[in-house]
């Protein structure tokens, strides 16, 4: 059994894998069809072109039938689980084994309706022959072997979500919100989520948010915060809930006029989410809790380069949503018209700068301007670099 943040290749079948609880602390298990006497979670493989969410909710209906209607999504597990497949038993189409993502759900509804769902569906009956609510120690004993250990891992995730709290339900601000009592109380007291609500589109209906995951800034505020928002639009339709509540941002396009020639000034960093291990892009960075958009321009601009500009050089090129699917994200574009000497540009060159705190390491880079989009593809660099040219055509 192994563990990891991605699957782990391609000699395991992706597959999601479903623990659906009642309020009575017992675990929904069926009694494999062509191995009596084994017992097991419900488990499936995810389609081509499917999210192992997706995948989740289909097997759910297809092995259980249960749906929305009957139970609650409490959490996905952040990793990985694998396991392999005894070289004396099937594989699965070739596999060595599975890689699984586990997905915890509730059952709130009669225990004897579950039942009936279960034996009705067809999907059901293919896997399993019987069905139960069982305690963890009166089931586990007859899992198959091969994949207990991996039924353990998946039981200390289970109970860690209990340790952190995680069934935490307030209702403040009209909705209802889930997830850990302090991660609600740090998402719904940030400027972040302030600002996010104050543009919501009034046609709009909140429902429930449910805090997923959070990450601290290293003086303590809200860096990131993964929600789950069950929302609906104004003909009752529920919209896709999603949302990576990021904050907004600042970055700003300098131009450096020296000896006739334009100049603009690029930084060189790594960025691990994008698998990226260095990219070429204009300063940036996000608002924090005290500055407005034009004070972190000019901040990260002397974080970032080293260079110090006045509120009066900037001028505002307007903002826009870089992801609109899945963050709340601005990025408010600015431009900075600065003059240095020939030996200033020279010493720009090659510069280290960055946050500290932040475990920064970015390296100045200074390039013709008219050459920007040829060395680059980042679309803040070239979102302010167009309304820079047309603003000044």
């Amino acid at each position: 059994m192994r563990q990891q943040l991605t699957p782990i290749n391609n000699a395991f079948r992706p597959n999601v894998g479903l623990v659906v609880m009642n309020e009575k602390g017992l675990f929904w298990t069926g009694e494999r069809q062509n191995f009596k006497g084994s017992w097991q979670w419900p488990q499936g493989g995810i389609d081509n072109g499917e999210t192992p969410r997706e995948a989740a909710w289909r097997e759910l209906k297809e092995e259980t039938g249960l749906t929305e209607n009957e139970v609650e999504l409490v959490a996905e597990c952040p990793y990985w689980l694998t396991y392999e497949v005894p070289r004396n038993k099937p594989t699965f189409f070739g596999y060595r084994g599975q890689t699984q993502k586990w997905f915890l759900f509730l059952y709130k509804g009669k225990d004897e309706d579950a039942e009936k769902l279960a034996y009705a569906s067809e999907d059901f009956q293919k896997e399993f022959s019987a069905f139960e609510w069982r305690r963890w120690e009166d089931f586990y004993p007859y899992v198959v072997g091969f994949k207990q250990p991996l039924y353990v891992e998946v039981k200390k995730w289970i109970e860690s979500l209990d340790e952190t709290g995680v069934e935490e339900e307030i209702e403040f601000d009209s909705f209802i919100w889930k997830g850990r009592q302090e991660d609600i109380e740090m998402v719904r007291t940030s400027v972040q989520y302030a600002n996010w609500i104050k543009r919501m589109d009034q046609r709009f209906r909140i429902e429930e948010i449910r805090v997923q995951a959070v990450d601290r800034r290293h003086d303590g505020g809200l860096l990131f915060a993964k929600l789950f928002v069950k929302a609906f639009d104004r003909e009752g339709r529920q919209v896709p809930g999603a949302v990576l509540m990021r904050g907004d941002a600042s970055a700003v396009l300098i131009i450096i006029r020296c000896e006739g020639e334009k100049y603009t000034v690029i930084v060189r960093q790594p960025r691990f989410a994008a698998g990226l291990y260095e990219t070429k892009e204009i300063p940036a960075g996000m608002l924090d809790d005290s500055t407005d958009k034009l004070t972190t321009a000019v901040r990260e601009v002397k974080e970032e380069t080293g260079l110090e500009i006045s509120k009066e050089q900037v001028t505002d090129l307007g903002g826009f949503f870089p992801t609109y699917g899945i963050s709340d994200e601005i990025i408010f574009l600015f431009a900075a018209d600065i003059d240095l000497t020939k030996e200033e540009l020279e010493s720009l060159k090659g510069r280290i700068c960055g946050c500290p705190d932040e475990n920064e390491k970015i390296r100045v880079e200074i390039i013709p301007l008219r050459s920007l989009s040829e060395v680059t593809d980042d679309p803040k660099s070239l979102m302010a670099y167009w309304r820079y040219l047309s603003k000044n055509s």
